[in-house]
Parts: structure tokens; C-alpha cells; sequence
């Protein structure tokens, strides 16, 4: 079986992000307008944080916060781990199973 590149999984996709200041309903509309599990925040041209599904149940609906009111700084997992886009896929997957994530950053590396 050939050894399946991360940067050639992502060609052609489109890079979806987000502001700290968007609120966790205009986030899950962009998600779900867009197909998508989890958004990159940017900060400053850098990621600042993911903000995924399981954040919006467990951080939101779960405990009854008012997705309006409620910001994405106030709620996504900040400075995630990152992967490069010069990895092989199957790394990607050890580092998901070992950290107990679902998505994983990717970040060119020049």
C-alpha cells in the first residue's frame, strides 16, 4: 500500500476559518453551510484554535450556554496540536487515537 501524503489528502480544499469573536451559532451555520467538523480560529495569521462539533455539544448544548451570547475564545480548545502537511496520513491518525482528537491542524511547513 503506498504511503498516502497528508499534503495530497488537502489539494484543491479550500482553508476554513474563523474569528474568536464569531459566536458559536454563526460558527455552526459556517460548518454546517460549508460540510465541515471543526473550523480553524485565527488570531494575528496564526491559528489561535479549533473549535469542532464536539465542542458545540459538549461545551454548548450540554451545558445550556446561549450559542448566540456565547463566543468562540470562550469555548474552542486553544493552541492545538498541529500536524505538518509533509506527514504521512498514517501519522495523522496515531496522533489523533493517541491525543483523543478528531481533527488535527495541518500546517505547511515553508
Amino acid at each position: 500500500m503506498p504511503r498516502r501524503m497528508i499534503r495530497n489528502l488537502l489539494d484543491g480544499r479550500a482553508l476554513v476559518t474563523a474569528s474568536k469573536t464569531m459566536s458559536v451559532r454563526s460558527a455552526c451555520r459556517l460548518m454546517t453551510e460549508k460540510k465541515i467538523g471543526a473550523l480553524l480560529v485565527v488570531e494575528d495569521g496564526r491559528i489561535a484554535g479549533i473549535f469542532t462539533e464536539r465542542d458545540a455539544l459538549n461545551k454548548i448544548l450540554s451545558a445550556a450556554l446561549d450559542p448566540d451570547a456565547t463566543t468562540l475564545d470562550q469555548v474552542m480548545v486553544r493552541d492545538p496540536q498541529t500536524i505538518g502537511a509533509d506527514k504521512p496520513l498514517s501519522y495523522a491518525l496515531y496522533m489523533m487515537a493517541e491525543g483523543g482528537f478528531r481533527h488535527v491542524p495541518v500546517v505547511d511547513p515553508n
